[in-house]
């Protein structure tokens, strides 16, 4: 049945967690500018503020890449909410710990711990909403819950920047001190979050509620999964990669592309304002809240949508419209113009986010989805380990490059911008073709997903065989 219960508050739980950090995102940048300046790497040298926005991110990427699927296997077989609960508590610390962070490597820290937080949260609570759903309403309760997330980051950076400018210009206290104020409120916000989940969240393995006793069994699980194999933890035996069915080998490969060509702009946005439009930190805080809040409506309705209409047609929509609108960002418009063609791209991108994961619900069965949609997770951030540094050294390598042409002035990030939409495209591709062959042996009573015996460690090569007549 529907569990519109969890939906509710693993959907609530999640937009607290996402203010928090929508709260401090665009301020990082900014942050760092504040604390630091060049600092030098061996064998790299000299790196500016871009580059190093992009370690930060790179190192948050590391540690999820490496954990994502660990923790949902180890949700599959034990249960999700633990699991959740622990990542929730200690997202809320490292948010505490960025108040404390007086140079770029704490805040390196800072950023590789938090990757283990999310690891443990986002992964399994995705995969807790796919069990919670009935399957014509995969694509509307991934999408509500995508929602939360987008209210999140919707509203953080118009709560941050009001908050920036009350303990700043009214109270009087420094930059350094009202970004660290705004780092101590994400970390109260991210403990009512866990509040929320333990409260009201249901688990289908285990219904009791917890214990702090079994809290700390499974901090103590999690830390022993960092020296235990996938297929351990999870309680069945691996299967090869490249023995796994061809349309999970091109969900990662989607997940991989998409990780790099998302990871390569999204950690700039807020310092590409700074340095080419001149914006306020103030106002910075406005145009990025402002594309989230227009953005956040189209994660409904992209489930919903492609619940209707078929996967696939949807995210080649996003995928088409949100590349353009990126493109056109490389241009250099009116400030008008810009903040339309930010929040149409916004809302052009936020369609496939629920689109994706109902896709890949109803291709992982709910024994292994854990596992899974972590597995997609880890190759999303492998491509996000590479790209902001990939991305930041291209901004610095481009910054003030521009041409003429017809009265228009492109900036030289628009290679970086296009980069990034032809390597969408491809990957894309790639995931179309996937599912078309499988498309191709519908018949009879429809696809039916087998698995090998009662360990369930293996699916059948081609995952999904006409049904037996």
């Amino acid at each position: 049945m529907d569990n519109s219960k969890n939906l509710f508050a693993l959907s609530l739980s999640s937009f607290v967690v996402n203010l928090s950090y929508g709260l401090i995102m665009p301020f990082i940048p900014l942050y760092l500018k504040a604390i630091g300046s060049i600092i030098t790497l061996p064998i790299i040298g000299n790196i500016g503020i871009a580059a190093q926005i992009g370690f930060l991110a790179a190192g948050f990427m590391i540690s999820r890449a490496f954990l994502a699927p660990k923790y949902g296997a180890l949700s599959d077989y034990s249960g999700r909410k633990p699991i959740i609960l622990v990542g929730l508590i200690f997202y809320s610390f490292l948010s505490a710990f960025y108040g404390f962070a007086t140079n770029f490597w704490l805040l390196f820290i800072a950023r590789f711990l938090q990757g283990v937080a999310s690891a443990a949260v986002w992964p399994v609570a995705e995969a807790l909403v796919a069990d919670s759903s009935t399957e014509e309403k995969i694509g509307r309760n991934l999408g509500l819950f995508m929602l939360s997330m987008q209210f999140g980051w919707a509203f953080g950076p118009f709560i941050g920047s009001a908050g920036y400018y009350y303990v700043h210009a009214v109270l009087g206290f420094s930059s350094v001190f009202s970004y660290r104020a705004l780092f101590l409120a994400t970390a109260i916000l991210s403990l009512i979050s866990a509040i929320i989940c333990e409260l009201l969240v249901t688990d289908p393995k285990n219904t009791a509620p917890l214990k702090l006793k079994e809290i700390f069994v499974t901090i103590w699980v999690m830390l022993v999964a960092l020296f235990k194999s996938t297929q351990t933890l999870a309680r069945r035996n691996k299967t090869p990669l490249l023995k796994k069915p061809k349309i999970f080998l091109a969900m990662y490969a989607y997940g991989l592309l998409n990780g790099f060509a998302f990871s390569s702009i999204f950690p700039l946005m807020t310092i590409f304002l700074l340095d080419y439009y001149h914006l306020s930190i103030e106002t910075i805080g406005v145009v990025v809240g402002l594309g989230s809040v227009v953005g956040m409506l189209m994660n409904p309705f992209g489930g919903w949508i492609s619940d209707k209409r078929g996967r696939i047609p949807i995210l080649w929509f996003s995928t088409i419209v949100g590349g353009i609108f990126l493109i056109l960002i490389g241009v250099k418009l009116t400030f008008a113009l810009l903040v339309a063609v930010f929040v149409l791209r916004q809302m052009a991108m936020a369609i496939r986010m629920p689109v994706f994961r109902a896709f890949q619900t109803e291709i992982v069965p709910s024994e292994v989805r854990g596992e899974e949609f972590g597995s997609v997770q880890m190759y999303f951030n492998i491509g996000s380990i590479i790209g902001p540094i990939f991305g930041g050294y291209m901004y610095d390598l481009l910054y003030g490059v521009e041409w003429e042409f017809h009265n228009y002035t492109f900036y030289g990030l628009i290679f970086l911008f296009s980069l990034t939409v032809f390597l969408s495209i491809v990957s894309l591709a790639g995931l179309t073709i996937a599912n078309r062959k499988i498309m191709h042996k519908k018949s009879g009573n429809g696809l039916k997903k087998i698995y090998v015996a009662t360990t369930m460690d293996l699916l059948d090569e081609e995952l999904l065989l006409p049904a037996k007549k």
